[in-house]
């Protein structure tokens, strides 16, 4: 198996201090050979990937013959480590244990063992409602028939039961492909086909699917009852009826609360998506009581609950504490959770995906440009920029190169705008991200900044700027949705502070 080299890194670095211990007594258990030790170890110690500085660390003439090989052994053994270690900790670890355990216990003609572990996979599958598993496990019961008495297999009753999880499993697949055609049609960019698609979420809206929550047959088909009216709703922009479906599906969490910590990123994710309308649509509704439920369910959950994805959750709402503090223009406010949400991302670092790093990322750097610490938000987008994530997040990435420009204006960096100017138009222009108010703030970098020399230039220069954007150029723009570049550009026109004229918009 061909590994390439940075997803070896990547899944080391990713390893908490238990994980990494563990490979190494698994390592050991198995007589290896130190060789992989010693690549892990030296990976291990690197603060970015880089082959030539891998082999100068290594200095072993059998190890560098055969380096390709070792690491992509490597990734194999620490994936079958980690496979061990976590087997029981995950729901469909144990599921896929049980059936494991089941299939070689008939392979063995010891049915009565084996009607016992796919009766436990059976009641875990039922109880956590993962039909496809209750499928299997049913599968597996009809092998028994005629070898363990009381079992049900083949009689009419069962053979509902088997119909009825088929039914369940078709339901939520159905519900899967009408989520998936809501999120074609809202991907789709190209402004002229905005009336098409507007006809075609309508329609959608007009499935049987949608008609009634009863519709729904399992707890994850009424997830996507609820998040796809949602969507569809916000996509219209009828934002009313996009925050009252996630209301109604926060209520039908609630409904059941000890079922929540096992819902818990759902829960998480809701909560964030509903704060964020809030924001975004100035409702008048109580967003600091959503983060305090969110905050409070996080508080109760044991540790083996806090998955990568509800570490993640819970820092997507500090994220949306920050978003609340920014448009009521409380920048220390702001800061402070900043500072803690920055805490967490070291502390929780390995338990995040890459996509969700570089949208933490830029929302710290959007608060230290908002407060006017320029050096500290470039730090941050940097790390955007020079990331070896190459296909996550093209709106983030694409983002921070623009604000990248705007902090190199503030920093005084006027000699780099001309060059980062049109490395960054060559990058949006090649990932189709090049619209009217990116082309026009480019050509100002690329142009025009670097031969300002006076607040007085500066302010024409600027004030020209803003009188060339057209209404068509801030219109349905990512970028100005990310962050408030029309205003920075009034303040530089105005000579007024960033801070107060923000301020001033409220």
């Amino acid at each position: 198996m061909k590994i390439p080299s940075s997803e070896l890194f990547q899944l080391i670095r990713s390893m908490d201090p238990q994980e990494k211990r563990h490979f190494k007594l698994y390592a050991t258990r198995r007589e290896e050979s130190n060789h992989y030790s010693l690549l892990f170890d030296t990976i291990d110690k690197l603060e970015e990937y880089d082959e030539e500085v891998l082999k100068k660390k290594i200095r072993i003439g059998a190890v560098l013959r055969n380096l390709k090989q070792l690491k992509s052994q490597l990734y194999e053994r620490i994936l079958k480590s980690l496979e061990l270690y976590h087997q029981s900790s995950f729901l469909k670890g144990s599921l896929q244990q049980y059936l494991l355990q089941a299939e070689i216990l008939i392979s063995k003609r010891l049915y009565s063992s084996a009607a016992k572990s796919i009766k436990k996979g059976h009641e875990l599958a039922l109880e956590n409602e993962e039909h496809l598993y209750v499928l299997l496990f049913l599968s597996l019961e009809t092998e028994l028939k005629g070898y363990v008495k009381d079992l049900e297999a083949m009689s009419p009753s069962r053979l509902d039961k088997d119909l009825q999880h088929i039914n369940i499993y078709k339901n939520i697949i159905e519900y899967q492909k009408l989520s998936l055609g809501v999120r074609g049609i809202t991907l789709k960019n190209e402004v002229a086909s905005q009336e098409q698609q507007v006809k075609e979420l309508k329609t959608l809206l007009e499935h049987s699917l949608l008609d009634s929550e009863k519709q729904a047959l399992s707890y994850t088909a009424v997830k996507r009852y609820y998040h796809t009216h949602s969507t569809i709703y916000r996509a219209l922009a009828d934002y009313k009826k996009s925050l009252h479906y996630l209301e109604q599906f926060l209520e039908y969490l609630e409904k059941e609360p000890a079922k929540l910590k096992n819902r818990a990123y759902d829960y998480l994710a809701t909560i964030y998506t509903l704060s964020i309308l809030h924001i975004d649509t100035a409702a008048k509704k109580d967003t600091l009581l959503l983060f305090r439920k969110a905050e409070a369910i996080y508080r109760s959950l044991p540790s083996k609950l806090r998955t990568a994805n509800v570490n993640s959750g819970i820092m997507g709402i500090q994220q949306a504490r920050i978003g609340l503090h920014l448009d009521r223009c409380e920048f220390r406010d702001a800061l402070k959770i900043a500072g803690e949400l920055e805490q967490k991302l070291n502390a929780l670092r390995h338990d995040i995906s890459a996509d969700n790093l570089f949208i933490f990322w830029h929302v710290l750097a959007q608060v230290h440009f908002y407060s006017g610490d320029h050096k500290k938000a470039m730090a941050l987008l940097n790390k955007i920029i020079n990331s070896d994530e190459k296909t996550l997040r093209l709106d983030i990435r694409s983002s921070a190169r623009v604000l990248s420009l705007m902090l190199h204006y503030e920093l005084g960096n006027t000699e780099l705008l001309e060059s980062a100017a049109a490395s960054t138009e060559k990058f949006l222009e090649k990932n189709k991200m090049l619209f009217g108010f990116e082309k026009k703030l480019l050509a100002f970098f690329r142009k025009k900044a670097m031969n300002i020399n006076s607040k007085k230039e500066e302010a024409a220069a600027f004030t020209a700027l803003l009188s060339s954007l057209t209404e068509s150029d801030r219109r349905n723009n990512r970028f100005l949705e990310i962050f408030d570049s029309i205003t920075w550009i009034k303040s530089k026109a105005s000579g007024r502070p960033f801070q107060e004229l923000l301020a001033s918009k409220r």
